[in-house]
């Protein structure tokens, strides 16, 4: 079946998991049901402009579901793990490893404390009047 690239890449998978291939150079996407991986790879190609090694296909089983009585099933999808060459990205996943890099040293280095500390609760735009959930008195 012939596809436009534009139909074989439906969407990038967004998980835990995906962001951690992001490391290695791997590209995780949601692909139409009759796409193949030379479909895959033109596409990936002519879409973001990058060089694929390779890729892997495969089948998410579909899944039975309940809420209460009723029953259902989520239904199976199709994805692609591209491999790209070494040094290579794709920008739309660069926001995402942006994130991942500033959650991993926030964890390692924490932030400055005491009373001339930001409050995160007030970074967050959490600050609601009467309401403090940190334990700092001066705002």
């Amino acid at each position: 079946m012939s596809l436009h690239p534009n139909e074989v890449l439906l969407a990038p998978v967004v998980s835990e998991k995906s962001y951690s291939l992001i490391e290695e150079g791997k590209y995780v996407f949601r692909i139409h049901p009759d796409a193949h991986r030379t479909q895959v790879r033109q596409a990936v190609e002519e879409l973001f402009g990058v060089h694929v090694e390779g890729v892997n296909v495969l089948k998410v089983q579909p899944k039975p579901k309940r809420r209460g009585l009723s029953k259902g099933i989520k239904p199976g999808w199709k994805k692609a793990i591209v491999q790209l060459r070494e040094g290579e990205t794709i920008e739309i996943f660069e926001g995402a490893r942006a994130i991942t890099r500033r959650a991993a040293a926030s964890s390692v280095a924490p932030g400055p404390t005491g009373p001339s500390a930001p409050c995160v609760l007030a970074s967050l735009g959490a600050r609601t009047p009467g309401i403090h959930l940190c334990r700092r008195e001066d705002h």
